[in-house]
């Protein structure tokens, strides 16, 4: 699952809205266009996770990366003036 995969029709998850999928003989036949199902550059392709991209390739296949902030949440907060009948209820013209 290292490299990223384009959605194929023999996948398990795939999935054909019109359905009209059809197996022969090892490949994978599309009854509504009379030819070899096109995978994922049908409009009708569908993954059963909801992880086909918008770009034909399968969710799955991508490793998720994380990025920690270096920042502390207090510095990337700032204060926030109140005018107004707010100001005279709360009695402070600025909050944090």
């Amino acid at each position: 699952m290292n490299e990223a995969k384009k959605c194929s029709p023999t996948c398990d998850l795939f999935k054909c809205g019109q359905k009209a999928i059809q197996y022969r003989s090892g490949n994978v036949y599309c009854r509504f266009a009379d030819d070899l199902c096109e995978g994922a550059s049908c409009k009708y392709a569908l993954c059963v996770r909801n992880k086909l991209l918008s770009n034909g390739f399968c969710g799955l296949t991508f490793k998720r990366t994380t990025s920690r902030f270096e920042t502390q949440p207090e510095e990337v907060v700032q204060g926030i003036k109140v005018r107004g009948k707010l100001q005279q209820r709360l009695r402070e013209k600025e909050l944090f």
